[in-house]
């Protein structure tokens, strides 16, 4: 017999009394089955459009749900109607989960959900990001200029808040068509440029750029020539050099450029050589740049000077013959000491046969001398003493066997012309004495202009050697100095003289070398001249042309007459038939060197273009 077990019949008789239903099966209320049949899961819908929505629901207990039994939400956004069916066109442009819920008599409520995506009417904005480049490279810290455009086919073009630009995981970096931003850590970046028009339709472009950590210059440094050295014109100067980046090595080739301040650039590379520097003095620059456009640089000075020998021009007028004429500043040639023999000339390295070699000096020589006079206030003695000596001048240049003509500039802050070329002395003497120290004391006068204004203004004889004689104790003014009296650069004065044959500039002024130094000016008086660039000292428009710079402190007329009669003195003309007698048009090289028995060696060198 089985034994009665109270605990089993407590646990029977809870069960029995437990309800039925409770939404659940058995014979208790079940939950309603619902069903969305419009739209389709994950359906798109245009923005404005009217959405009908549709679904049925079904409860064991009531049949056929309907009216408020239904009801649909729309998430985000709350209740959008009842029933069946319903329509809404107001849901904004987004993603949206649509859920119809079903809840019988009984309060037990069932519901089912669909995705849909409510999406612009409009066409979306064409966008362009304009730069930088895909994939530029930057440096940290620097500051990067974004720019881009969009164009919406209704709105037109989108400006502002509607374009955003963003930085990958940085987000949003600015907004609007230009942007500049500096903040960019070192890494690969994905810049986007997202433009919105006013219906929310949407588009991008995006590009990569790289930001890296600061660049580090590179190291340049000149091993030849050394600062300060000097070398014979049309000589050959080798230059050698070397330049290492800290990132990426030895710079070669065009990464290393080297320039001079008078022949602009004059080479590439680690080491090359040149023999055609103009004469003066250069600043020679070795530039190092890398990959990333760091750069640095070492400069030396060099200067490129004269000897005693200097060809003032080349005449090819009666080609293959062509004649030269040369200065050779030395006692031997100013006695017409020297002879064929004692030149030599190399056309493009190939040397010449010598026709003829004359001395000037012994045949009567022309002569046109422009006197370029500074008649400010400053120089009222150096006037009277030009007024003293002004025949005197005259005749003891003819008298040493010149044909002289003669002519006056005078100048201040402006130029002009008192006396055009004449043989006449009596009238050089009256323009003289009709020169008035006035005005000035402002610096600077128009000592290039005034020599311009001689050279355009006077007609020289085509055999004649031309002397510009000026006579000033100021610096020149030059175009870009900051004012708007000159109209030239000393570069352009020297080639101007340099283009007329047989012309030079005797250049009489204070000397301007020195940081500083006493001058005596007007009656005497001691004044402090302060040191002056080249491009300021007539100084260099004497040496650069073949003439001779004299102290104005120490120079007086007669020196000046001594100086004169030297120069025309020390003249020769070499003569020779070219070997290469084909009119090309090619530009030859001319260099005549010069065996002097008491100065040595000497060369110089000059050019041609063949007919």
């Amino acid at each position: 017999m089985d034994r009665f077990n109270p605990i089993a019949a407590g646990l029977l008789l809870v069960l029995l009394l437990l309800p039925v239903g409770c939404g659940g099966g058995g014979g208790g209320n079940q939950l309603p089955e619902v069903t969305i049949t419009s739209p389709r899961d994950g359906e798109d819908c245009l923005h404005g459009e009217i959405i009908a929505f549709a679904g049925t629901a079904a409860d064991p207990e009531d049949g056929r749900l309907t009216g408020a039994s239904l009801v649909w939400t729309a998430s985000p956004g709350g209740i959008i109607g009842t029933g069946e069916s319903c329509t809404c066109g107001y849901l904004s442009i987004g993603s949206y989960t649509i859920s119809l819920t079903a809840r019988d008599s009984q309060g037990a409520s069932a519901s089912a959900s669909i995705n849909i995506r409510i999406t612009s009417s409009s066409q979306p904005p064409e966008v362009t990001i304009v730069g930088p480049a895909d994939g530029a490279t930057f440096f940290v810290r620097e500051s990067i200029v974004f720019s881009g455009s969009a164009t919406d086919p209704e709105d037109g073009p989108l400006t502002g808040d509607s374009l955003v630009w963003t930085a990958g995981i940085l987000g949003e970096i600015g907004t609007g068509e230009l942007l500049t931003y500096d903040e960019l850590p070192v890494a690969t970046h994905t810049i986007t440029l997202t433009a919105t028009d006013s219906e929310g339709a949407f588009a991008s472009e995006s590009i990569t750029i790289e930001v890296r950590p600061p660049n580090a210059a590179p190291i340049v440094m000149i091993l030849q020539p050394p600062d300060g050295s000097f070398f014979l014109y049309c000589s050959p100067v080798t230059f050698e050099g070397s330049g290492f980046d800290p990132d990426e090595g030895p710079l070669t080739g065009d990464s290393l450029v080297w320039t001079s301040s008078l022949d602009g650039v004059i080479g590439t590379g680690r080491s090359f050589s040149r023999g055609d520097l103009s004469k003066g003095t250069h600043r020679i620059m070795l530039t190092g740049t890398d990959s990333l456009g760091g750069t640095s640089f070492e400069s030396v000075d060099v200067a490129i000077q004269s000897s005693f020998i200097q060809i003032l021009s080349v005449d090819r007028s009666t080609f293959p013959t062509i004649e030269a004429t040369v200065k050779v500043d030395t006692e031997a040639a100013r006695d017409c000491g020297l002879v064929e023999d004692d030149f030599a000339v190399d056309e493009d390295d190939v040397p010449q046969v010598i026709d003829l070699v004359a001395c000037l000096t012994s045949g009567w020589i022309e002569a046109d001398i422009v006197v370029v006079f500074d008649d400010t206030g400053s120089m009222s003695d150096d006037i009277e003493a030009m007024k003293e000596a002004a025949t005197r001048f005259a005749n003891e240049i003819l008298d040493a066997g010149a044909d002289a003509r003669f002519g006056l500039v005078s100048f201040k802050d402006t130029a002009e012309v008192d006396l055009l070329l004449t043989w006449d002395v009596a009238a050089f003497q009256a323009a003289v004495d009709a020169l008035e120290a006035s005005a000035g004391g402002d610096g600077p006068e128009v000592s290039l202009d005034a020599v311009m204004l001689a050279l355009s203004s006077m007609s020289f004889r085509n055999d004649a050697c031309t002397i510009f004689l000026l006579i000033t104790d100021a610096p020149t003014h030059y175009r870009g100095d900051g004012t708007e009296f000159s109209s030239y650069t000393m570069p352009e004065v020297i080639d101007a003289v340099r283009a007329l044959e047989d012309a030079t500039v005797f250049a009489v002024s204070p000397d301007f070398r020195p940081e500083e130094a006493l001058h005596l000016g007007n009656y005497g008086q001691a004044q402090v001249m302060q040191a002056v660039p080249e491009e300021n000292d007539v100084r260099v428009l004497a040496e650069e042309t073949g003439g001779i710079w004299l102290d104005i402190d120490e120079a007086d007329f007669s020196l000046i007459v001594v100086e004169i009669v030297e120069y025309l003195s020390s003249l020769y003309s070499v003569v020779y038939t070219t070997s290469n007698n084909t009119a090309d048009g090619t530009l030859r090289s001319v260099r005549i060197t010069v065996t002097d028995p008491g100065e040595g060696v000497g060369w110089d060198c000059d050019r041609y273009e063949a007919p």
